[in-house]
């Protein structure tokens, strides 16, 4: 599936999620360093990356760890305060780095493994954003 995204370029067209854009640029708006930690290979990193700027997000900082790669390792020395992925073994690392706040993020798929207890199931990061502002206004 990757190598076919790769070959065709398919990262330029693939559909945005509103409220997850809206979420990124809240965060960016309130200068939060926003991270994207993806499982892909340099050629598909590239073209992640050129995804990103093409929507404006510049200030987002990609890293990728080769496909089927561990998240672990960064999370542990990025420290971030949130991490969502749609996968449950990334998950799984983000708890066992110390990451505070990890949420599975609902996909297409069933997150590909057993769920982590105390992981909550969004359908997408926009949720964090409304969760956010109800415990800051309530």
């Amino acid at each position: 599936c990757w190598a076919m995204f790769n070959r065709w370029d398919v990262w330029k067209d693939c559909p945005v999620i509103p409220d997850a854009l809206e979420a990124v640029n809240v965060w960016l708006e309130a200068d939060h360093e926003v991270f994207v930690i993806s499982a892909v290979d340099v050629e598909a990193r590239k073209a992640r990356q050129r995804a990103l700027d093409n929507l404006g997000l510049r200030q987002v900082r990609l890293m990728g760890v080769g496909f089927g790669g561990s998240k672990f390792a960064p999370l542990r020395i990025l420290k971030p305060e949130i991490f969502a992925d749609d996968l449950w073994a990334h998950c799984r690392e983000a708890v066992d780095a110390g990451v505070p706040r990890v949420v599975r993020i609902r996909a297409n798929h069933d997150g590909g493994g057993d769920p982590v207890p105390g992981v909550p199931v969004l359908e997408s990061i926009g949720e964090l954003i409304v969760k956010q502002r109800n415990y800051h206004v309530g």
